[in-house]
């Protein structure tokens, strides 16, 4: 483990580094393996009218949170993520908050990342990984904004 010039510790993915918390989704928020979350981007626009013509101002545009993976391992319970993924499909307007939360070496919080607004646009069956003998099923979800608590 290391830190970066801003004192925060570098975390690694992996038992007990991290816990995530889906709204009605306690069979899948124990069974998480990993989770990735795409980085925030920023439209720019052209503030300039059109009297200016030797020079251009821009300034922010819209924000665009992209969407969070999770992978989770299968068990005789976990149908949670697939029953998201198949009521939104069918129409219904299911979003959901999810919470990131990064943990200390001794378990507790380091930091947290709510997702809000979040909805589902891509679900995988279960894979099977021979290296470690775990069936994990896939769900991308889009996310509405993103608060850092």
């Amino acid at each position: 483990m290391g830190t970066n010039e801003g004192s925060y510790e570098i975390l690694e993915n992996g038992a007990g580094k991290f816990k995530i918390d889906i709204q009605n989704a306690p069979v899948a928020n124990a069974n998480v393996e990993s989770i990735t979350m795409e980085d925030l981007t920023i439209d720019v626009r052209e503030m300039t009218t059109g009297a200016d013509w030797d020079y251009r101002v821009y300034g922010p545009g819209d924000a665009h949170y992209g969407s969070i993976t999770v992978r989770s391992r299968v068990g005789a319970n976990s149908t949670e993520l697939y029953q998201w993924w198949l009521d939104c499909s069918r129409g219904q307007n299911v979003r959901k908050q999810i919470s990131v939360i990064c943990l200390k070496r001794d378990g507790s919080e380091s930091r947290r990342f709510n997702c809000f607004g979040c909805f589902p646009t891509r679900w995988d069956a279960a894979d099977f990984s021979p290296s470690s003998n775990i069936a994990c099923e896939t769900i991308v979800a889009n996310m509405g904004y993103v608060e850092l608590a």
